[in-house]
């Protein structure tokens, strides 16, 4: 119980969707890769490639880390498996330590959910992190006030036990998972006035959430694509450039989708103007997982960096009597 492929041979198919995920390619990946160059930050390993030697001397390189998060990672300590609950009977491969805590929210917020350092840790990096009370990753903040808390947690969404899709951890770079979540609809306001109406599908948090920079970009085009307008929801943040001892950025505004209410929905809604004669209109939706100083002075390319997840075409509703 060295590497995960110690456990390929018995978890054929847990070993092959793990094998196939982002948690597999925590650290390998190039949105990563990039941004750790720019920022060689050791505690940024601690999630990405979380295993160590037992030497106590800082590391370049970490155990294993070309397998991110890996099978050992997560279930293998003292030579012993992790699990949520008892086994029934006696395994000859396995001996076990039960944390029930693997099968609740807080196991995966070890990673998902963190405040940012100070600025005083990212200017003296060889010293020990010191946090600010500011959460740089909050998802599972925003799953705790959620209206869907009460019916599912981490583990339903994105782990998927005892099935076949069980370790896939679908997520932000899911495009089948993004698609499915997401109902575009078109209202008429007047004779050149539209809304588009745009729901989330049962995302027990946020939306963008996780890395900072992510962004969820909106655009609605005409019947030969050409854009009419964008929209881009994210967070913005500001530098920090006085106060040590408060984060590096500071978050000025939040346009993302919120938890959701008790349908289990968040809803935005997008105002725009169009006056030609048209029957229908177009719409995509992306995920844009780097800022715009990434786009344009890192090295990845964009088609690692921007995902059209969903797109179709929206039937222009006729003018109402009552709207001018």
């Amino acid at each position: 119980m060295v590497s995960s492929m110690d456990c390929a041979s018995c978890h054929q198919q847990i070993f092959k969707n793990w094998n196939q995920s982002m948690h597999r390619q925590s650290f390998t990946n190039r949105i990563y890769q990039d941004s750790h160059k720019d920022e060689p930050l050791e505690w940024c390993l601690n999630c990405h490639a979380p295993l160590k030697t037992t030497s106590n001397v800082m590391e370049e390189k970490r155990f294993l880390e070309e397998e991110g998060v890996s099978c050992i990672t997560c279930h293998v300590r003292n030579q012993k498996i992790l699990t949520s609950k008892k086994k029934e009977g006696n395994s000859l491969t396995h001996s076990y330590t039960v944390v029930t805590v693997m099968n609740q929210e807080e196991f995966c917020g070890n990673c998902h959910q963190f405040n940012w350092p100070t600025r005083k840790s990212f200017i003296n990096t060889n010293k020990n992190i010191v946090y600010s009370d500011i959460p740089m990753q909050n998802t599972l903040g925003e799953y705790k006030i959620s209206k869907l808390k009460k019916t599912r947690n981490c583990q339903s969404c994105h782990l998927f036990r005892n099935s076949l899709k069980s370790h896939t951890f679908p997520g932000g770079h899911n495009k089948t998972y993004l698609e499915d979540s997401f109902f575009v609809t078109l209202e008429r306001a007047s004779q050149d006035n539209f809304k588009l109406i745009i729901k989330t599908n049962e995302i027990a948090h946020s939306f963008p959430t996780g890395d900072l920079f992510r962004s969820m970009r909106i655009r609605i085009l005409t019947p030969k694509e050409y854009l009419i307008k964008e929209w881009i929801l994210n967070k913005e943040f500001i530098p920090n450039e006085d106060n040590l001892d408060k984060p590096p950025k500071i978050l000025v505004a939040d346009t993302s989708f919120p938890p959701p209410n008790e349908n289990g929905e968040s809803i935005k809604e997008f105002l725009f103007r169009y006056s030609h004669n048209e029957t229908e209109l177009k719409f995509e939706l992306y995920m844009d997982y780097l800022n715009a100083t990434s786009h344009l002075h890192g090295s990845v390319p964009l088609s690692d960096s921007l995902l059209l997840f969903k797109k179709g075409e929206l039937t222009i509703p006729p003018i109402s009597p009552n709207k001018g």
